[in-house]
């Protein structure tokens, strides 16, 4: 009895050894040798940071969709791709803008002549909205060293500032900007050009171009490329509106039959 016993427990034992080297062989390495073993025989997954870098490619085309999944992607060469995102993504999407995107609470940046007071001087040229983090801070930034009007003692020192802010009132014609603790009138050109740059694919529409910079993985053949996307540059294909803007536009009708 005690003898069968002994058996049955050296056979378990034996299973149980086999075991963690199959597990970690399925994980590509991390166990097998122990933690110097899997780290040195190629890390984790079998392969190294240089075996990595050799699965990220290029891929530029149109949007075809904006899925749950990810981005659909139709490449230059008709090839078709289905990016889904990283967490830590790179996305940043530009293109001209539409003049729904103005409203209070946006967020905007423009170059503009300040006297020491900090008010607007001339009248702004070109407007881009924005996303605020911490690549593009809220407030007022010189861009120009303060020029002098030696000939007009009444003129005060001006420079050029780069100034982002919130739009606390959006008027035809002026508009009214926080920025810098303070709350700046602005004044803005009937031929203003508008613009924008934003971190996210909400502004993203079909018929966009995009370049992404995307991780192969292995899988089936089966027509569409699933890749991890974790860089995007996006340049709209037509002026950016407000979400609600693009939802409220309507599909143009199609052209019916003359029945006459």
């Amino acid at each position: 009895m005690q003898r069968r016993q002994l058996m049955q427990a050296l056979a378990l034992g034996g299973i149980a050894t086999l075991w963690p080297s199959f597990a970690a062989a399925q994980k590509g390495g991390k166990g097998g040798g122990g933690k110097g073993g899997g780290k040195g025989g190629g890390g984790k997954g079998g392969k190294g940071k240089d075996d990595k870098e050799k699965n990220l490619t290029d891929v530029s085309g149109t949007i075809k969709g904006i899925l749950p999944q990810g981005v659909l992607i139709e490449s230059d060469d008709g090839k078709k791709y289905l990016a889904s995102l990283t967490t830590d993504a790179l996305i940043e999407l530009t293109g001209e803008a539409d003049t729904s995107l103005f409203a209070i609470g946006a967020f905007i940046e423009f170059e503009a002549v300040l006297d020491r007071q900090g008010n607007v001087v001339d009248e702004v040229e070109a407007i881009t909205f924005v996303e605020p983090n911490a690549l593009n801070p809220l407030g007022v930034f010189p861009t120009s060293l303060p020029s002098d009007a030696k000939d007009n003692a009444n003129d005060a020192a001006k420079s050029t500032f780069l100034v982002r802010g919130r739009v606390q009132s959006p008027r035809a014609g002026q508009l009214l900007v926080q920025a810098g603790g303070k709350n700046m009138p602005v004044k803005v050109s009937a031929e203003l050009a508008l613009a924008a740059r934003f971190n996210s694919l909400a502004y993203a529409s079909n018929g966009d171009n995009i370049s992404a910079r995307v991780e192969l993985v292995p899988q089936p053949n089966v027509g569409v490329i699933r890749v991890i996307g974790h860089e995007f540059s996006i340049t709209t294909a037509s002026p950016i509106q407000s979400p609600k803007a693009k939802r409220d536009t309507k599909p143009a009708e199609k052209p019916t039959a003359d029945k006459s």
